[in-house]
């Protein structure tokens, strides 16, 4: 009696190991393309907070927001950040282009709540949206 594993055997196992791919290869894009969009925002939260912070220490902080990123103004310090490359295909929606946070950590320019809403075109995962009201209040929302 020879061991081993015939030919048949091998060909269900390599079409059943085919088919587990098939199905398991757009759920892992989709889960990587939302992990991705969740980075971005908690990227983005972070840094409206740090430039908070950096208004109350400093005196001020501007936050000037484009479609592809950001750049933080503080001081002598200029921070630049490109979401949609940092996080692959992200882009970033808005109202108002600018804030200022002042020295009570308060946003100068704006009067109403600004929101800013990352996406990413090329996949349907939704959105995350990024609240900002006039107090320097800072939310993320999925």
């Amino acid at each position: 009696m020879e061991k081993g594993f015939t030919l048949i055997e091998l060909i269900v196992v390599i079409i059943i190991f085919v088919i587990l791919a098939a199905i398991a290869v757009p759920t892992w894009h989709k889960f990587q393309a939302r992990q991705r969009l969740k980075g971005a925002g908690y990227e983005m939260l972070n840094d409206f907070l740090y430039c908070k912070v950096k208004a109350i220490e400093n005196g001020n902080c501007t936050i000037n927001i484009f479609p592809t990123g950001y750049s933080i103004a503080t001081g002598n310090q200029n921070i630049n950040k490109n979401i949609d490359q940092l996080f692959k295909g992200i882009i970033i929606s808005f109202t108002t282009n600018q804030l200022k946070f002042n020295r009570s950590g308060f946003i100068d320019n704006i009067t109403t709540e600004q929101i800013y809403t990352l996406s990413n075109p090329n996949n349907n995962i939704g959105t995350i949206s990024i609240k900002v009201n006039k107090l320097g209040k800072v939310s993320l929302s999925q």
